[in-house]
């Protein structure tokens, strides 16, 4: 099995075995390369959309915040609702309560 002259690992010229797991070596390459370009192109061009994606974050950090509120005054709401229920309630029925006493006592 001979091997090509050049950088990077000694590729196998046969086809064999590990043809099919060099070329998935060469593949992952070229897939680093092109992270390394992205990478050199956000150092030179500086890292115009972060700005744009920090302003995103904070609006929805907001909108969390009033969404968390909004739950809050709903339950306090619902505490109340219910108080003025049992209250109301209580007082409807206490003045008949001497006739359901009658009532049943008969």
């Amino acid at each position: 099995m001979t091997s090509e002259p050049g950088p990077g690992p000694q590729r196998p010229m046969a086809a064999g075995d590990n043809f099919l797991l060099w070329r998935e070596v060469d593949r992952l390459e070229r897939i680093i390369e092109g992270q390394g370009r992205r990478v050199d192109h956000l150092d030179e061009h500086g890292s115009r959309g972060v700005d744009f994606l920090k302003g995103q974050v904070e609006r929805i950090r907001k909108d969390i915040e009033e969404h968390e509120l909004a739950h809050a005054e709903a339950a306090k709401l619902a505490v109340s609702n219910r108080r003025w229920l049992i209250g109301i309630l209580v007082a409807l029925v206490t003045p008949l309560y001497p006739l359901i006493i009658a009532a049943l006592i008969r």
